[in-house]
């Protein structure tokens, strides 16, 4: 089952039973080039919105609109730090709507509109926007509920405002879409159970990374890879480990948390990995080689109420 639909039965089955003790969470950062600035999804029990946060003095910016009719999620910078991307949810249906707007939200317009899309970026700082989507949201026996199937990836050309297919997979599952070496993608597919890369220009083609049983013939959940060039290293999710795939494809783990990583940017700067963990309201950071653990608190709420 994809994971943002997994996460979100998840927030659904905790609010119906701790309604009175909404859970906040912040996740999906995304770093500023010079690493001062967090953007990122604050939850605050009930709906989505997208924040941008000053380190040296902790000040918060709402990004996307003020509203309750949509939820918000997943914040992409595009590579010049320009403009941010991001999606919104109608609360209630399967419909999401893409933005872009400045990075001090401003200016913020709609892309375009389609169903279960749960994350995008602008590829290659191009003029194309990357996403996964299924086109079956069913369930396959009786004693399970309806989840997302035969997902493939699509892109949104800016100018000429048009969706393009880009694969035929219909896999079961495609999530964790990045930018890769040249003008390839990077992501991972439980079809081939493990992550994946594909050429842009040739999309039909995958070829497999990293085998989710490829290190020590133990069953592992490698997911939403991040390829870091100035380090020729790939950055990628474990369930509760981050981990990294040296150049010589070696397989390090360099954190393995209690409860389920949930997302995570790596610096500009500094060889360090910002991340979130599922059901808290902090960051934490830490160094390629799994030293200097750090912890950022975020008091979104206390400041919310204050205003």
């Amino acid at each position: 089952m994809n994971k943002y639909l997994i996460l979100l039965l998840v927030l659904i089955q905790l609010l119906s039973s701790c309604n009175n003790n909404p859970i906040e969470e912040v996740s999906s950062p995304q770093l500023s080039k010079d690493d001062n600035t967090i953007y990122f999804q604050y939850f605050d029990g009930l709906k989505g919105s997208i924040y941008k946060m000053v380190l040296t003095d902790s000040l918060f910016e709402q990004i996307s609109p003020i509203t309750n009719e949509f939820t918000f999620y997943h914040p992409k910078l595009t590579k010049d730090e320009k403009k941010v991307i991001f999606v919104g949810r109608k609360i209630g249906t399967n419909l999401s709507t893409i933005y872009i707007s400045k990075i001090d939200g401003s200016s913020i317009k709609s892309l375009f509109t389609d169903k279960y899309v749960y994350d995008a970026f602008l590829y290659n700082n191009q003029n194309e926007i990357i996403y996964s989507k299924p086109d079956t949201f069913a369930n396959y026996s009786p004693i399970v509920s309806k989840s997302a199937h035969g997902y493939d990836i699509f892109s949104f050309n800016l100018e000429r405002k048009k969706i393009n297919k880009l694969t035929n997979f219909h896999s079961y599952s495609i999530d964790g879409i990045s930018d890769y070496k040249g003008d390839s993608l990077l992501y991972n597919d439980e079809d081939y159970d493990g992550i994946c890369a594909i050429e842009r220009n040739n999309p039909s083609m995958p070829r497999i990374i990293i085998k989710n049983d490829n290190s020590d013939n133990m069953h592992h959940l490698y997911g939403y890879p991040v390829y870091v060039e100035r380090y020729n290293i790939i950055i990628f999710e474990d369930a509760y480990a981050l981990c990294i795939m040296t150049s010589k494809k070696q397989i390090i783990r360099i954190y393995l948390s209690k409860s389920m990583i949930d997302s995570f940017c790596v610096f500009n700067t500094l060889p360090r990995v910002l991340f979130t963990v599922k059901g808290e309201s902090c960051f934490y950071s830490i160094n390629f080689d799994g030293t200097d653990l750090r912890k950022i608190g975020v008091n979104l709420s206390k400041q919310i109420l204050n205003k």
